[in-house]
């Protein structure tokens, strides 16, 4: 089987992750290949060791950056005045007319804790509030 662009074509790095990943991520021809292809280049199993473990090292600071970068979104909050127009646009955010910041389960799923607990309050108060001037207006005729 070809490969777009042909397994013998790729750098040597690629062929090593190729080579020593799984058949969720890769075909199992496209594993087969890189391992020749790797033979054929007279890579040594000690360079891949290397090279893979250096991939981990920096897959491991990745992820601490963005573990950092979540402990430091949970404490992040809405100043009054977003919450504010968050109020006044509450109803058109609700029915996706408006879009104003991330949305409630963007927030949550990057660990902002605090302005997803802002946004909630702001929404359903705001929405309590469009609903009571409706009411006002309708009851009193004005």
């Amino acid at each position: 089987m070809e490969f777009n662009p042909p397994i013998k074509e790729r750098e040597t790095i690629e062929l090593i992750i190729i080579a020593h990943g799984d058949t969720y991520h890769w075909q199992q021809e496209a594993i087969d290949q890189a391992k020749s292809e790797l033979k054929r280049r007279n890579i040594s199993k000690e360079y891949e060791s290397s090279i893979l473990k250096q991939l981990e090292q920096e897959k491991q600071i990745e992820e601490q950056k963005i573990q950092e970068q979540r402990r430091i979104n949970a404490t992040e909050s809405y100043t009054v005045a977003n919450q504010i127009l968050i109020i006044a646009l509450s109803i058109w955010i609700l029915i996706g007319k408006r879009r104003y910041d991330m949305s409630l389960s963007e927030l949550k799923a990057d660990n902002y804790i605090l302005k997803y607990g802002q946004r909630r309050r702001a929404l359903i108060f705001g929405t309590f509030l469009y609903i009571l001037t409706i009411y006002i207006l309708t009851e009193f005729n004005v």
